[in-house]
């Protein structure tokens, strides 16, 4: 893949319910399975109700998932809260990674509940969100470099 066709989305989101570790596990499942298939990479993290995701990879290949992950009746409230060409893979090991809210680090947990708190204020997320906001999410991807290869 041309890195000029490397993509990264990441979304915001809300569960219908909490969802306890064997719905969390099959979410993981499928996505492990599929994602090698389309050429992404990413992770989802999850607390109190509210999904954090980033996805990596060929432009058509984000665009399909999140088509199926937009109709997936788990979740509403889908805020996109970055998208666009990415110059590497934060995830490249990653089919699908999953960190516990409990297991981030510092930096990593504030990032995260950062951004959640960002998704919530539709006065931020706009069409001209905040360079705050873009220095956030690089600050929170930054803190991911820990775990590659992992």
């Amino acid at each position: 893949m041309a890195d000029t066709d490397l993509q990264r989305l990441i979304y915001v989101s809300h569960s219908h319910g909490e969802l306890d570790a064997t719905a969390l596990d099959r979410i993981l499942a499928t996505a492990r399975r599929f994602n090698p298939t389309i050429g992404v990479t990413g992770v989802l993290l999850y607390h109190d109700g509210s999904f954090l995701q980033v996805i990596e990879g060929p432009e058509a290949s984000i665009d399909m998932l999140m088509q199926r992950i937009r109709q997936d009746r788990r979740h509403g409230g889908l805020i996109t809260m970055a998208s666009g060409p990415a110059p590497a893979r934060v995830f490249p090991d990653w089919s699908m990674g999953f960190v516990p809210a409990r297991e981030l680090s510092g930096a990593q947990r504030e990032g995260a509940f950062n951004l959640f708190a960002y998704a919530g204020d539709r006065n931020v997320i706009n069409a001209e969100r905040s360079a705050l906001v873009d220095a956030h999410i690089a600050s929170f991807l930054s803190t991911f470099r820990e775990f590659e290869g992992a």
